[in-house]
Formats: structure tokens, sequence, C-alpha cells
């Protein structure tokens, strides 16, 4: 994400939980208006441990004071114990699915290990829907898109 938005890696999550008081140094801005980023900072052979650490709950609780919303993007939950670490930890969490990539098992499987976790399940962004799918043509949105210019 630092790359696409323009910004630096370090310092960087990993650098404000070894010290908290660095945090508004890791604090980034960019272009986009209302818009403060923290990258993940120097890369951990075991980083899913920091949020584990009682200065990842300072962190987030001053940042929360701090900003009207606090977004954190994570690891896909079979990846690492990162998403299922942080759910219970913040007030809601998305749940994204790549089309035609993640089973049916595998979503409902994720859920509730999430589920156990004491996750708020928000909601489910679903990624990369194949517009040309026989089902998408089914209800016309092909044909709403086109028409509004999407």
């Amino acid at each position: 994400l630092h790359e696409l938005m323009g910004l630096q890696r370090e310092p960087g999550l990993a650098e404000v939980l070894s010290d908290p008081a660095t945090l508004d140094q890791v604090i980034q801005t960019n272009s986009v208006a209302n818009l403060a980023f923290i990258s993940t900072g120097k890369p951990s052979a075991n980083s899913g441990d920091l949020f584990l650490c009682p200065a990842f709950d300072q962190v987030l609780t001053r940042l929360r004071r701090q900003f009207d919303y606090v977004l954190i993007d994570s690891s896909p939950v079979f990846a690492t114990d990162d998403a299922t670490t942080l759910a219970p930890k913040v007030d809601g969490t998305l749940f994204v699915v790549r089309g035609n990539y993640s089973s049916a098992g595998q979503v409902r499987e994720a859920l509730e290990l999430l589920y156990q976790r004491r996750a708020n399940i928000l909601g489910l962004v679903f990624n990369r829907a194949k517009v040309s799918a026989r089902s998408y043509q089914y209800y016309k949105y092909g044909e709403y898109h086109s028409a509004n210019g999407k």
C-alpha cells in the first residue's frame, strides 16, 4: 500500500510498537485529503507477535482518539494469524473475497475462524467480480453499468 500511495515503508508500525512515543513521526500523508497512513515498517520474521504486545493496544487507543476511522489492512485469514489476532481488537471487520479464487468452503471456514475469535463481521467485499458471468447478466447489472458509464 505504501508504494501505491507514494509513501515510505519505514519507519512504520513495527517501529512504533517498539517505541510508542514515535507514533506521530510514523504517520504519513499524501495528496489525498483527510487520509493519514502508517506503513508496515521494517519486515519482521514474527510480525504477528507485534499485535499481541501491550504497545499495539496503546497505539490503537491513541489512533482512535486522533482519527474518525482507523482501518487496518491485514493478510488473508489463512496466510498468517494476523487477521484472527486483530479481529477481536477492532470495532468491526470487512471480509474480502476474491471472485473466481476463493471457494465457498474456504470462505465459510475463514469466517468461522473469525467468529470463534469474537470478530464483529460488518460485511463482505466481493473483489474482481466477473462481469461477463451468466448470473451477472441475468440480473442486468452489465446493462446498468454500461448505461451509467461505469
